[in-house]
């Protein structure tokens, strides 16, 4: 086609320097398309790039990949904000202190961060180009920018934030006992709630009342009173015994299932005082001499026994909580203990006639008769002594409100 197109020229242009250049113009504008469709042809055959010039490799080796959209992980990079990680939290209900079972969820160590894909095993053929291929040494050297990805990044996928799953069932469970904690319930507070009492025993009749202080702790005070009378002789000496019982106590009731100790102290002002007396012609014995009672002027006198101690320890054991903790309103407590009020001591003093083989005298102003009389009384307080404590033995019954 070209020889055509030349021979043509030439019958118009057979001469000149314009002819010559004429045609190189008309050879030029032939071979651009030709020069096009063979530089198209030859990038798509394998193996081109190692047909092309080092120029073009060059360009191409150095040339730089369009910006792709990256993604930083949560939590990496010198510039990353630090992210609060959720942590599951078990709120205990309002009124309830211990349930059967508690979830435990210990705090995490470290957030999670989402971590990149895995690359693929085998590169599609799509994706062939973006593969690096191993160049000559010479282009290597003649590249002069090394486009290298900060290592503090890494390129990941867009993805929602992870919500952390909560604990699977039966890991981090603390078991915790079934009954509930000693506690004192919604119903009963100290110096609000209280119960009142009423007893009988051998500190007389008494009335009590009792507060709580802790689930296993009362606090309880009271006041006894009694009198009474009781006629009784020793060594032929006639006793009309009036007791005039009075006592105050306080208490710290510490309760063991539903019994209690109760140690404490007792405020304890009782006595006894009684008339002495012996009959007419009446025999009787002090110390270690008998003698006969006169007819005339018979032998009287009177006699007392207190206790040494006013405030004196106490200690309890009993059964029965005048403030039930697990319902119910009515109690019937039992109590039996000691108080160390010391041993008790006696005095008595008699005055009138008696006679003995030697012969009659009058007790206020004889010192045989007052020897024999200190005799009797100082063995009456001999066997008193081994009774230095105060039995207390009580049954009474109590209403809380």
């Amino acid at each position: 086609m070209l020889y055509v197109l030349s021979t043509a020229s030439v019958g118009h242009h057979r001469s000149g320097k314009g002819f010559v250049m004429l045609q190189i113009k008309r050879v030029a504008k032939l071979m651009m398309p030709l020069a096009l469709l063979c530089s198209i042809v030859t990038a798509q055959q394998p193996g081109s790039a190692a047909a092309s010039t080092a120029p073009a490799q060059d360009k191409a080796q150095t040339q730089t990949p369009p910006p792709q959209k990256t993604t930083l992980s949560p939590g990496v990079g010198p510039d990353a904000l630090p992210t609060a990680c959720v942590t599951p939290t078990y709120v205990v209900p309002p009124g309830d202190v211990y349930g059967p079972y508690v979830p435990y969820v210990p705090p995490p160590t470290a957030c999670p961060t989402a971590a990149a894909p895995a690359a693929p095993s085998s590169a599609s053929p799509a994706n062939s180009s973006t593969v690096q291929k191993p160049q000559p040494d010479s282009l290597i050297k003649s590249a002069p920018l090394n486009l290298a990805q900060p290592v503090n990044l890494i390129l990941a996928p867009e993805v929602a934030p992870a919500t952390p799953e909560p604990p699977a069932e039966g890991a981090y469970v603390r078991p915790i006992p079934t009954e509930r904690a000693p506690t004192i319930g919604p119903d009963l507070r100290p110096f609000r709630s209280y119960a009142v009492g009423f007893r009988a025993g051998t500190l007389g009749m008494g009335v009590e009342l009792a507060t709580p202080l802790a689930y296993r702790i009362n606090l309880r005070s009271g006041f006894n009173f009694f009198a009474f009378t009781d006629p009784f002789s020793i060594d032929g000496v006639n006793y009309n015994a009036r007791l005039r019982l009075q006592s105050s106590q306080t208490t710290l009731d510490w309760f063991v299932g539903g019994f209690h100790i109760s140690p404490g102290f007792l405020y304890f002002k009782s006595r006894m005082s009684a008339p002495a007396s012996v009959g007419p012609g009446q025999t009787f014995v002090l110390g270690t001499q008998t003698f006969l009672n006169s007819v005339d002027d018979p032998v009287n006198g009177t006699s007392s026994v207190i206790y040494p101690r006013t405030f004196s320890p106490l200690l309890l054991l009993g059964y029965g909580n005048l403030l039930p903790r697990r319902g119910g309103r009515l109690t019937l407590p039992v109590e039996v203990g000691v108080a160390y009020t010391g041993a008790p001591q006696i005095s008595v003093a008699l005055n009138g006639t008696a006679c003995t083989t030697e012969g009659c005298v009058n007790f206020a102003q004889n010192a045989d008769a007052q020897k024999f009389l200190k005799q009797e009384v100082q063995t009456l307080n001999e066997d008193l002594k081994h009774y230095p404590v105060f039995p207390i033995v009580s049954v009474g019954l109590a209403y809380r409100f």
